[in-house]
C-alpha cells in the first residue's frame, strides 16, 4: 500500500512527507513484530530525478487520531472513551448549572436574565 501511494505521488511529481506520515499495524502480535522484515516501514524517494534515491523511515506511533478518533494498535478505544466521558461530564455540568439557576434564582435578583441561559452562562 505504501509503495502504491509512493508510485502515484511520483507519477504526479509530488513527494510524500515522511516526517508527517505514520504507519500503524493493527492486532500485530509480538512474534509477528519480531519477524517483520524490514523491521520498520520506509519509503524510497525517486523524485526529483536530479537527486539519488533516498530511503526514509516512517514513524510507528503508539496512538494516533483519525477523524477525531484516537486509535491504538489493539483498538481498545480507551482514549476515545475517556474523551467522550469528559465531554459528557462537561455538558452535564452546564445543564445542571442552568437547571439550578432556573429553579432557585428569582426574577427580581437575576434581573430578568433567568430565562436566558445564553446570556447568563455563555453556553452556546
Amino acid at each position: 500500500m505504501i509503495d502504491a501511494c509512493q508510485d502515484w505521488a511520483e507519477r504526479s511529481h509530488m513527494r510524500i512527507n515522511h516526517e508527517k506520515t505514520e504507519v500503524m499495524m493493527f492486532y500485530e502480535t509480538p512474534s509477528q513484530r519480531t519477524t517483520r522484515f524490514p523491521s520498520t516501514f520506509h519509503i524510497t524517494t525517486r523524485f526529483p530525478l536530479s537527486q539519488p534515491p533516498q530511503t526514509l523511515p516512517l514513524k510507528e506511533p503508539l496512538t494516533f487520531k483519525y477523524l477525531g478518533l484516537t486509535l491504538d494498535p489493539y483498538l481498545t478505544m480507551k482514549a476515545a472513551t475517556k474523551h467522550i466521558c469528559r465531554k459528557i461530564n462537561a455538558a452535564h455540568q452546564k445543564v445542571a448549572a442552568v437547571a439550578h439557576s432556573l429553579r432557585y434564582d428569582s426574577s427580581a435578583t437575576a434581573g430578568g436574565i433567568r430565562t436566558s441561559p445564553y446570556v447568563l452562562f455563555r453556553i452556546w
